[in-house]
């Protein structure tokens, strides 16, 4: 979890700094969305994902940032937790597991 900034403080971080150095605009249902991001993983996840979202709006020729360009730039970054989740599911999927060991017929000898 993030540090238990409020709503406003985070807001005002969002907005600040971070919107400025990418020459971002949002409306307020989008700093809401980017808040909430935020509050459940952590600030500077939100605030990365400000970049992206703003070169998706761009690529749409939209000036402002929605809440979908956030959204889409959620989906192609995982945070910390996500992450986790991600990996627990893969046990058992992945190529080399640990105490696994590679025989020459399992090789690709090309």
């Amino acid at each position: 979890m993030s540090h238990p900034t409020s709503f406003p403080a985070r807001a005002q971080l969002i907005r600040g700094d971070r919107a400025q150095e990418e020459d971002a605009q949002f409306g307020e249902e989008t700093l809401q969305t980017l808040a909430s991001v935020a509050r459940e993983s952590n600030l500077r996840y939100a605030l990365n994902l400000i970049s992206t979202a703003n070169m998706i709006s761009k690529k749409r020729k939209s000036e402002k940032i929605e809440v979908a360009d956030v959204k889409r730039a959620y989906g192609y970054f995982l945070d910390l937790t996500r992450s986790q989740e991600w990996l627990k599911g893969q046990i058992g999927k992945l190529i080399f597991e640990e105490g696994q060991q590679l025989t020459d017929d399992r090789m690709d000898q090309s």
